[in-house]
């Protein structure tokens, strides 16, 4: 069985899109409009939650804050974070943790799917 992959982005098509893509490549996708939605999967899902897809300027909690305490929720979570931000991210986001996944929005299925190999791999 694929690993399971916690999706948030506040952009419907970009979440639909996205979900299909990871969907069409064996991946289970639980997916989220918001970043409170998202806590609330996290905190309530019965299942493993491998991997969090996460946009990093959302309202509400930003990428970055919504990763730390899916982690408190999920320790081990690995994350992946998507912005069409590539270099610097807006005043008051802060920056990535050192080594973070990051995949710069528009992305290709390929690199989508490259990505979340890369950020499932075991050591990153």
């Amino acid at each position: 069985m694929g690993a399971t992959a916690l999706l948030v982005d506040d952009e419907l098509e970009v979440l639909a899109l996205t979900k299909e893509l990871l969907e069409l490549n064996g991946y289970a996708v639980l997916d989220a409009s918001s970043p409170e939605e998202a806590l609330r999967i996290a905190e309530r899902h019965e299942g493993r939650i491998d991997l969090l897809i996460t946009d990093v300027v959302m309202p509400g909690l930003r990428g970055p804050e919504l990763a730390s305490r899916v982690a408190q929720l999920r320790p081990g979570i690995r994350v992946l974070y998507v912005s069409a931000f590539v270099g610097e991210l807006p005043a008051g986001e802060g920056p990535l943790a050192p080594g973070a996944a990051f995949l710069p929005k528009p992305f290709s299925e390929a690199a989508l799917v490259a990505a979340v190999a890369d950020a499932l791999r075991p050591g990153n």
